[in-house]
């Protein structure tokens, strides 16, 4: 399974937030790159280190993604909320396994992940900022009229 290589296609043209998902998928592929060097053994501590990141990091970016989508009354921040949610429990669980001396990363797990996150980008990310770049403007053209 090949790393995630950032390309404009997963870019919603707001720079910041482009910035985190691309930390994301920094994150991400450590972890892969953990996972291809100590394959199912026991965890080491760079992807103890990598998973760590990966739930810190993931947190304060969905918390931003969403206060924005907030302030944009972004009609489907629900669901969006929802789907972040259900990745970072994902990762609790993967630590979860880890401290229980598991294999927290199998290439299952990996290809698991890394496909959810180039899904969300994709797709959801897309969404919100299709909906973003339209209120944007609309409130310009109020302001010019």
């Amino acid at each position: 399974m090949p790393r995630i290589e950032w390309d404009d296609s997963f870019s919603i043209n707001m720079p910041e937030i482009d910035g985190q998902h691309k930390k994301l998928l920094d994150i991400i592929n450590e972890l892969h790159d953990s996972l291809l060097t100590n394959g199912n053994r026991e965890s080491s501590s760079v992807t103890k280190n990598a998973l760590q990141s990966l739930k810190d990091y993931a947190w304060n970016h969905f918390r931003f993604e969403e206060e924005y989508m907030r302030k944009i009354k972004y009609p489907d921040l629900e669901n969006h909320a929802e789907l972040h949610l259900n990745f970072y429990m994902q990762i609790l669980e993967y630590i979860k396994e880890e401290k229980k001396g598991k294999p927290a990363l199998t290439s299952e797990i990996m290809q698991s992940a890394m496909s959810w996150l180039r899904t969300h980008l994709l797709s959801e990310d897309q969404k919100f900022a299709g909906f973003a770049a339209k209120a944007l403007i609309e409130k310009a053209e109020s302001c010019s009229s």
